[in-house]
């Protein structure tokens, strides 16, 4: 329906069930938005359930602020919509994370289209009926939400403008770079064509910074898993494992952003020199794993190709 309003052409480079890092990997990525393109953001559903599963609401608003930096970097246009799942609806108070969204995006002079807020004052409401969701997740898909929403969609996008420049609140200054050029093959279906790698594999960092997402694709049907390393020029490497392998009955592989932040394992800085190193898992047991993937892996066999990407934050000029 929106697309059809503004006659133009759209393209949906979202990933479900992740956050914001996701959309940072789809922006980066060489088909990623150019300059005075109009980016529509939307995972503020997916986040405030991700917080609600312990994650750290400071450290998912600072991913945000790093996509409105490079929305800013590159000339972009943003236009985030709020969407609310049935839970956050009907509490008597939102969770806290929505008002430090909507400080964010005003602190860069961005208008938003929050569709709760913007229901109950159109319709002189409390909030939101029941019957307006098909479940926890989703909006219904009946004529008059799904009107209500492109609309204001549509009123929004064409108001867009660039954020303004001013002191970030959450990045400190730090600046987004993509690892690439380690990945062997290409991984594509009628949603995404992206860069994967084969494990083991091994990345040799050439500058400094801290890692803080790996992308990888999960699949189902077998399990499956990938022990990191980082190696410096002493020392014992730092290590983790996580899961590659999600709960979805669907035989569709998922992309997923491993945020480390949430991981549990502290920091990763690296410097020059280093070296970031992917394995398959051979033993079963406890790994990290994002929401959907399983935790509890089996006698894990060697994945197909999965790494697709590295996120590091650098220090900014």
């Amino acid at each position: 329906l929106f697309s059809e309003q503004v006659s133009e052409p759209c393209v949906n480079r979202s990933v479900g069930s992740t956050t914001t890092l996701a959309g940072i990997y789809r922006f980066l990525l060489p088909d990623g938005p150019a300059a005075d393109d109009c980016v529509i953001w939307e995972y503020a559903l997916n986040e405030v359930n991700h917080i609600r599963r312990r994650y750290d609401a400071d450290t998912v608003l600072k991913n945000v602020e790093h996509f409105i930096l490079l929305c800013r970097q590159r000339g972009c246009r943003l236009a985030p919509l709020i969407f609310t799942p049935l839970r956050e609806e009907a509490a008597p108070k939102r969770a806290g994370y929505y008002q430090k969204l909507h400080e964010l995006f005003a602190h860069y002079g961005v208008a938003v289209f929050d569709v709760s807020t913007a229901y109950r004052q159109h319709f002189g409401v409390d909030r939101i009926p029941d019957e307006n969701f098909q479940d926890n997740l989703h909006y219904a898909k009946t004529p008059a939400m799904l009107d209500f929403i492109a609309d204001g969609t549509v009123a929004l996008a064409n108001l867009a403008t660039i954020p303004k420049p001013t002191d970030p609140i959450y990045t400190a200054g730090r600046a987004l770079g993509l690892i690439e050029g380690f990945q062997d093959e290409t991984f594509g279906n009628s949603l995404m064509t992206i860069p994967v790698a084969n494990v083991p594999a091994s990345i040799d960092l050439t500058s400094g910074g801290r890692i803080i997402a790996i992308y990888a694709l999960c699949f189902t049907g077998f399990d499956s898993g990938i022990r990191m390393e980082l190696h410096d020029t002493g020392g014992e490497p730092k290590k983790m494992r996580f899961s590659t392998t999600h709960k979805d009955k669907k035989d569709i592989p998922l992309l997923k952003a491993i945020s480390l932040e949430q991981a549990g394992k502290g920091d990763w800085p690296f410097s020059p020199g280093c070296q970031l190193k992917f394995f398959p898992a051979r033993k079963g047991g406890a790994f990290y794993g994002e929401t959907g993937v399983k935790t509890e892996l089996q006698d894990p066999v060697r994945p197909p190709p999965v790494i697709s990407g590295v996120l590091v934050e650098v220090d900014g000029p």
